[in-house]
């Protein structure tokens, strides 16, 4: 159940008899679990693995060094599904993988993001030479603020915002194709409000020295978010949106603040 990772909250519970690594952040510094377990559990329960995703975003998320792993996610409407993974990876071989699941997604390159941080920045220009300039994709460093001036009040980088579309297509009906993988590392995803309010993902060193694995399946399915502006303008930002264990009842009665009401656009 676990993915055979022994520092796993379930078998550092239930088989190592130690306490789970959650109780290390019921601290001062206010991190919290941003995915809940029911969340989690809704998520996957699709039995549409042989499903074609219509009108793809693809997320590329490019290994670092040591044992990060590169990973391709793609996602439509409805549907999200894992489509690659690298153990070793160069911008060349990350390039060619990520051709191929355009290829066969039928995605448009305009639609695919890629990390753009460290080795991922040469990803995008190998892309286009391989494909001899026929296809441009898009370079996204998550580490840097919100283009929109409203997404900057609210939240604290771009990886913030996307891990908040990524909840919030959940909560709608968003659903994943049964992944292992993914939900291990949903799990260790921890949010706060910073200083000013605005919501802050765990960031990697903290969760490295916390023990925890750097979460590239995560980050590659929260990509497919950048470029999907249609459905950033379908969910209000702000103070109500992101408490996953707060009963969907409350949820629903809370009244939206006058910052975020231009955000609610009615739609089928």
């Amino acid at each position: 159940d676990c993915g055979g990772d022994r520092d796993h909250d379930k078998y550092r519970v239930h088989v190592r008899g130690l306490f789970p690594k959650a109780g290390l952040l019921d601290d001062k510094e206010g991190w919290r679990r941003m995915f809940s377990e029911k969340w989690i559990n809704a998520f996957f329960a699709t039995d549409a693995k042989d499903a074609k995703l219509t009108a793809p975003y693809i997320g590329v998320d490019v290994g670092g060094e040591g044992s990060d792993s590169s990973e391709i996610y793609g996602r439509d409407a409805l549907l999200a599904r894992h489509l690659f993974s690298e153990g070793t990876s160069t911008p060349e071989s990350v390039a060619k993988l990520t051709i191929k699941s355009i290829e066969i997604t039928e995605a448009e390159p305009r639609d695919v993001s890629i990390d753009n941080f460290g080795v991922g920045a040469d990803v995008s220009a190998k892309i286009a030479l391989l494909s001899d300039k026929d296809m441009f994709v898009q370079g996204v460093n998550v580490g840097m603020k919100c283009e929109d001036p409203d997404d900057r009040k609210v939240y604290f980088n771009e990886r913030a915002r996307l891990a908040d579309m990524l909840l919030k297509w959940g909560i709608q009906g968003g659903r994943c194709v049964a992944d292992q993988k993914l939900a291990v590392e949903l799990e260790s995803i921890y949010c706060k409000e910073e200083a000013g309010g605005k919501l802050q993902i765990m960031p990697k060193k903290k969760m490295r020295e916390l023990g925890l694995k750097s979460p590239n399946h995560f980050d590659a399915l929260a990509l497919t978010f950048a470029q999907d502006t249609a459905f950033a303008m379908r969910v209000p930002r702000g103070d109500h949106l992101y408490y996953p264990d707060r009963p969907e009842e409350e949820k629903t009665k809370e009244a939206v603040s006058n910052q975020n009401r231009h955000r609610m656009i009615s739609f089928i």
